[in-house]
């Protein structure tokens, strides 16, 4: 039983209860101002209101607010929590809840990563309309990147040519050892080894980390 009820309160954390944008006042009567910018959230309930007929969140700015509150009216006050903590917690903003046509699931982090998506599009899109940018800095970059990618007959005429460099790499390799080298100088460029690796916590033992490896995969 308790693992259940802490499982309905993480719920109610990570699915669509976030920060409310309005003022919460606590018990003892004083506001509890944020001290950094990690209070910026993003509402589910509110990000409703900008959507694309398949369901994305297409804004670019998120609801922010400056004291530490809940959003309350994700709640289900009808619903008892010892019965369904879940429907308690969650209930209102789960009925309100609009799963993209082309997705399965949806909740928090996808509205995070649409609105970095967004944010991206607008600032790619302003410097590629720019001529007045110097050369040499990060925004020239971006709009020359943008360009090259975006330009596909270019795309089409230089076919393979730009990879043959590293193509001929691979074909260099006889051993072992030049495999493994070839593979960790791949993790510097646009690539990856066959095998990927990364750390995080031992699934066998909480209390320490580990390296683990996994299949790359061919990029197919």
């Amino acid at each position: 039983m308790k693992s259940l009820l802490i499982g309905g309160a993480l719920a109610a954390l990570l699915l669509p209860a976030a920060a409310s944008a309005q003022t919460q006042i606590l018990a003892d009567n004083h506001d509890h101002a944020c001290l950094n910018a990690a209070c910026t959230q993003v509402s589910i309930m509110d990000a409703f209101l900008e959507q694309d007929a398949g369901g994305h969140y297409t804004g670019t700015e998120s609801p922010r607010y400056g004291t530490w509150g809940f959003d309350l009216a994700g709640r289900d006050t009808t619903v008892k929590p010892g019965d369904d903590f879940f429907r308690y917690a969650n209930g209102s903003a789960f009925d309100t809840l609009v799963i993209p046509s082309d997705r399965t699931s949806y909740g928090s982090f996808n509205l995070l990563r649409e609105l970095s998506d967004n944010r991206l599009k607008v600032m790619v899109d302003e410097l590629t309309a720019r001529n007045d940018l110097q050369a040499g800095t990060d925004e020239q970059r971006i709009a020359d990147l943008y360009r090259s990618y975006a330009d596909q007959a270019r795309v089409d005429q230089l076919d393979a040519q730009p990879i043959q460099p590293l193509l001929a790499q691979i074909r260099q390799i006889q051993t072992r050892e030049q495999m493994a080298a070839w593979m960790g100088g791949s993790q510097a460029r646009f690539g990856a080894s066959i095998f990927g690796a990364f750390i995080s916590d031992d699934a066998k033992n909480p209390s320490r980390y580990v390296t683990y490896l996994n299949q790359g995969g061919i990029g197919l």
